[in-house]
């Protein structure tokens, strides 16, 4: 399971894939919570808390996680090498657990960056306010039990077909 995991994992920064669905992740995060005048600025929002971090990221990985995942199984499967993945000394949801292993890493390394915009609100907030770090906790388990469901969908939507590219329809339209 592990050998699969870092094959997974270094092939997601092997390509450019890897590298600009994670900084587009950061990006779109960072500049919708900071920077634009929206719904979602915490800077305009009037009071010091994660909550609009938490209402964004769903919306934000309904595109990511599937983008993430769509190569896993149906790269395998046009290129042939499914067959000689499973020839190999290990079972089904070693493989299966491999990958999806190596997606939540990847995600949860884009996730780590909510600890630096908590270290930031901290640091904003007059000083009798206080920070509901239960709140934050539960809700970034939370946004992780999504992901996980996200990520598990689409595992399957690559399993499905041989195209990438119809795996992530298909996983994002789920």
């Amino acid at each position: 399971m592990w050998t699969i995991f870092k094959r997974e994992f270094a092939s997601m920064f092997c390509s450019p894939l890897g590298y600009s669905l994670l900084g587009s992740f950061l990006l779109f995060n960072g500049l919708l919570l900071w920077v634009f005048p929206s719904a979602w600025n915490i800077l305009d929002a009037g009071f010091g808390d994660l909550n609009l971090f938490f209402e964004l990221n769903p919306w934000l990985l309904i595109f990511l996680l599937p983008a993430l995942g769509m190569k896993s199984f149906s790269e395998e499967i046009k290129l042939g090498t499914l067959e000689l993945l499973l020839t190999k000394p290990l079972t089904k949801i070693e493989l299966i657990l491999g990958k999806f292993f190596a997606i939540m890493f990847l995600l949860l390394l884009g996730l780590s960056v909510s600890l630096l915009y908590l270290y930031l609100i901290s640091n904003v907030l007059l000083p009798n306010q206080h920070i509901d770090y239960g709140v934050y906790i539960g809700s970034l388990v939370g946004l992780i039990l999504l992901s996980m469901a996200l990520a598990a969908i689409s595992l399957w939507s690559s399993t499905l077909v041989d195209s990438p590219f119809s795996a992530f329809l298909i996983a994002v339209f789920c």
